[in-house]
């Protein structure tokens, strides 16, 4: 059993690889669009922490229901910087621009799925033709599956088929 798990983790493991050479392409010219030339993507493999599994190259390896790889994205805000965790580099608006960036890309491969993408914050620190562009862009995944985007920008916001206001107020002294 352990040997057909580790042969089936591998091979699942070539083709995450071979994909994420792809996705990261993708991101990047979608990124460009974005404003945010420069800024580098990829994704990051490790083996899952553990020796259960005996590797074809002899290594050893654990497993979790998800296969033999810890994956992780990585992001290059600026060229000659290092790749940094996603997670732990971009702001609020960088990894809302991200996550837009990876959506499209996806859904250019068909395996986007139908999911609600909630876009918080994502013309932080952009206006006028980049607003326009992210507008465009959510309203393109709009069309597929639903998009809910806090935005200051009225271009972003022009693209929507809905839009609220949110507003805090003062009620007795409250």
């Amino acid at each position: 059993l352990g040997a057909g798990l580790a042969a089936v983790g591998e091979r699942l493991s070539r083709l995450r690889q071979e994909a994420a050479v792809k996705l990261s392409h993708a991101v990047e010219t979608e990124l460009v669009d974005l404003m945010m030339a420069g800024t580098g993507f990829t994704v990051s493999f490790a083996p899952v922490e553990g020796a259960d599994l005996l590797l074809s190259d002899g290594g050893r390896c654990g497993f979790t229901g998800d296969g033999i790889d810890d994956i992780e994205f990585l992001i290059r805000p600026n060229p000659g910087e290092p790749f940094m965790p996603l997670a732990r580099s971009a702001s609020t608006g960088e990894t809302s621009r991200l996550m837009l960036a990876i959506r499209c890309a996806l859904s250019r491969g068909g395996g986007a799925g139908k999911l609600t993408l909630v876009f918080d914050e994502i013309d932080i620190g952009v206006g006028g033709r980049s607003g326009e562009v992210i507008g465009r862009k959510l309203a393109g995944l709009a069309r597929s599956q639903q998009v809910i985007c806090i935005t200051h920008l009225p271009q972003v916001a022009a693209y929507g088929d809905a839009q609220f206001t949110v507003e805090k107020k003062v009620k007795h002294n409250r």
